[in-house]
């Protein structure tokens, strides 16, 4: 799927903590890491997913959500208790886990989750396969260890893969799955 501009914090995200750079690698005559391939990391790992609210305060709303999910703007509907969708304007702050909304009190969100640590993981495993024949050269008294590229690619890719919450457990919520719906009608 092609970039889109909604996806553009996504993007910035993922480029930041994978190091990936616009023009890092060239592998078959591909340039990599593009907005549109780093968007069809963030696709493929996206799913869809009802998503529980806080009470709101003033406006915003909590999502009951790991932190390391977060959603594409592109897609998030606000619904009431009897999931008949709400009509809104939805400002989404990924970094805080909150929407905001001017009139309306959803009960639900449906919308996207993406998560952040798997796309990572992704990616570096990526990296990581494009280093795969990189070997250690070693000339008279100089030295090159580039296998390290490999290893480092590898070992970022175990740290993003360890860091994903196995379970997330609210109080009052239960567990959350991002492909079900189980949380957000067992709230009632």
């Amino acid at each position: 799927m092609a970039y889109r501009a909604a996806q553009a914090a996504l993007v910035t995200y993922l480029r930041w903590h994978a190091n990936a750079s616009l023009t890092e690698i060239t592998a078959g005559g591909v340039t990599f890491w593009t907005d549109d391939q780093l968007s069809a990391v963030l696709d493929e790992n996206g799913v869809r997913a009802a998503i529980a609210v806080t009470e709101p305060i003033t406006g915003t709303f909590v999502l009951d959500i790991p932190r390391h999910y977060w959603l594409d703007s592109d897609t998030i509907a606000l619904y009431d208790s009897n999931d008949v969708e709400l009509t809104d304007t939805v400002t989404y702050n990924p970094l805080l886990g909150e929407i905001t909304t001017l009139t309306t009190t959803p009960h639900h969100i449906k919308a996207v989750a993406i998560n952040m640590f798997e796309c990572l993981a992704h990616v570096w495993e990526m990296k990581a396969a494009h280093r795969f024949d990189y070997i250690n050269i070693k000339g008279g008294s100089n030295a090159m260890a580039v296998e390290q590229e490999y290893n480092h690619c590898i070992h970022m890719r175990d740290h993003y893969r360890n860091r994903i919450i196995r379970r997330h457990d609210r109080k009052r919520l239960g567990r959350w799955t991002p492909a079900s719906t189980q949380s957000v009608n067992e709230r009632d």
